[in-house]
């Protein structure tokens, strides 16, 4: 019998709820789940209606809002907590970063709202339609806790309220959806772009691909306004109602799901977050796109955690692609969609029935009926593509009434590999994946690297101190004649010893190569002049090229020469302030 492999033992997830029961009851453990409990069976469906959701149809909230004011599902304490989160949202603008305003990415931003509930939390909008991607802990801890009927109210980070109610919810993933139901009108300074009747609010975009390793990330989400690490219990904090941080992706746990977060999120990331920071939203820097929610940090480690980009992807195809937004429903009957990757069936809000259901994983779950185009996978289209060189086998439903269809099996050929030109430039583009794939293309670029600059500090360097060091009468004649002398009558000795004794003058220090260089310049000028030394360096035999200046004692370094000068210069100012 094979044993079951254990599931890695990581700390569990602590969101505002739970640390909120901990410190009221420090004694008492957290209950066990049952089969039945389990947040991870499910995408629930709500019991509410969605006729009359569309961005054109949303009711439209009274422009000032009063503490007297009846909004459904909330109190007379949460509507002054939304009343003051507001408010403190106009008076403290949220700062996005100069880089991201020069690229138009500040609507990724500004697409992060603020649950307006004690218990905090974090939602952004996906979708100009009114879809809020956030975690499912912020709306329910667990299935039983789950009410589909209640509306949740939201402010953007302009001051624009809305109501917003649950399509669906998956305990496993950590994941749920929110669809707008009423939105104030926005403010003068949000824009055209956020004006529900024009069909669009602040919206951001999943990304194609998931993050790179050590991708910068930002990460805008609400602070809680309690202390719960305090010793006095109450104890506020001063962060304001919404934080932007910035740190990196850090990859996923090793060994655990991307698609379970259900204890602990896989993602890591260094970004600074709090109580409340559950569901904000983790933003690709460079695209201003959407890499991952924030859920949770490990209490060992320190490490934050969060909701994977594949995690997300998954869910949003299984729950969105199977209905249609746009169109009201006319069919009371729940729609099904088994997920080949998961383990368990998803169950989401009635909807009209698709016309196409692809069975693959790999594939868009559903194609609705009002899908403007079908996804050309094979030009990288979609959020998925097959794996390269595998023949991918389609399961095509074709609807033949409400719940009757026909099944078409389609086989496709293996996907074209890419050119040697492509591969090449992915992989010296490339900042992830094999770390030993890394190391030698860092090697393969320092190389040459490398080489060019220790030619320069082995030959080019020393030759130019050596040029430099010459005696003025060598260098009358001028460099160039100076090189076709050289290359005339060569060094002596040859070249190989010249070049030696360029390597030894790199490491000698800097007395004993500038002797070595005044004594070579010397032998290069003797050569030329024809003089001949002994082993005292004194002048026993001269050519025909003798210059008076050879016989005068001065030295014949011009670096020396400036030492002297200078040296004889100091002298004359003591005797003349002594004489004063």
């Amino acid at each position: 019998m094979e044993e079951v492999p254990q599931k890695p033992q990581v700390s569990r997830r602590r969101p505002r709820q739970t640390a909120r029961m901990d410190n009221a009851a420090t004694a008492s453990s957290r209950p066990s789940q049952t089969t039945n409990n389990d947040p991870g069976c499910f995408i629930i469906e709500p019991d509410h209606n969605t006729t009359g959701m569309m961005v054109e149809g949303l009711h439209i909230l009274p422009e000032i809002l009063h503490v007297g004011l009846k909004l459904k599902d909330l109190g007379k304490r949460s509507i002054q907590l939304l009343l003051k989160k507001r408010q403190l949202l106009k008076e403290t603008p949220l700062d996005v970063p100069e880089d991201m305003k020069r690229k138009g990415l500040s609507s990724s931003v500004m697409a992060t709202l603020v649950f307006a509930q004690e218990e905090a939390g974090t939602a952004v909008c996906i979708s100009p339609n009114g879809i809020l991607l956030t975690c499912s802990h912020c709306i329910a801890e667990t299935i039983d806790d789950f009410d589909g009927s209640k509306s949740h109210s939201l402010p953007f980070p302009s001051g624009q309220v809305v109501e917003a109610k649950a399509l669906a919810w998956d305990g496993k993933r950590n994941l749920a959806l929110l669809k707008i139901t009423s939105a104030q009108q926005p403010p003068p300074s949000a824009g055209a772009s956020s004006i529900p009747h024009s069909g669009g609010f602040p919206v951001i975009t999943l990304s194609s691909t998931p993050p790179v390793l050590k991708a910068r990330l930002i990460c805008v989400g609400h602070p809680g306004s309690e202390n719960f690490e305090a010793a006095v219990p109450g104890t506020k904090t001063d962060y304001d109602v919404l934080h932007l941080s910035t740190g990196t992706f850090r990859g996923c746990a090793e060994g655990q799901d991307p698609q379970d977060d259900s204890d602990i999120g896989a993602l890591m990331h260094s970004c600074w977050t709090y109580w409340g920071h559950s569901g904000a939203p983790l933003v690709y820097r460079k695209t201003g796109t959407l890499v991952g929610l924030h859920s949770s940090w490990d209490d060992e480690t320190g490490m934050r955690r969060g909701v994977a980009w594949e995690a997300i992807s998954g869910f949003l195809e299984s729950a969105l692609s199977i209905q249609d937004l746009t169109t009201p429903p006319t069919s009371t009957s729940f729609l099904y969609a088994h997920d080949t990757h998961d383990t368990h069936d998803l169950k989401v809000q009635p909807q009209v029935l698709p016309a196409f259901h692809c069975s693959n994983y790999r594939l868009p779950v559903c194609l609705p009926p009002s899908c403007r185009k079908m996804y050309n996978l094979w030009l990288g289209e979609g959020p998925y593509l097959p794996s390269i060189n595998t023949p991918t086998t389609t399961t095509i439903s074709t609807s033949t009434g409400l719940l009757k269809s026909s099944t078409t099996s389609l086989t496709t050929a293996a996907m074209p590999t890419t050119t040697e030109v492509e591969a090449l430039r992915s992989w010296v583009l490339s900042t992830s994946g094999n770390w030993l794939l890394n190391i030698a293309k860092a090697v393969a670029l320092s190389i040459p690297l490398g080489l060019f600059i220790s030619a320069m500090c082995c030959c080019w360097i020393p030759c130019l101190w050596y040029t430099d060091h010459l005696t003025d009468e060598f260098l009358d004649i001028s460099v160039w004649t100076g090189r076709l002398l050289r290359g005339e009558y060569g060094p002596a000795g040859g070249w190989i010893p010249l070049i030696r004794r360029r390597v030894r003058m790199f490491f000698m220090g800097r007395e004993e190569r500038a002797e070595a260089q005044r004594r070579e310049a010397q032998e290069a000028i003797d050569r030329v002049v024809g003089a001949r030394r002994d082993r005292h360096g004194h002048v026993v035999g001269v050519g025909y090229q003798q210059e008076p200046a050879m016989t005068t004692g001065l030295p014949q370094n011009r670096t020396m020469r400036r030492q002297m000068a200078r040296q004889q210069a100091r002298a004359n100012r003591t005797v003349n302030s002594n004489n004063n």
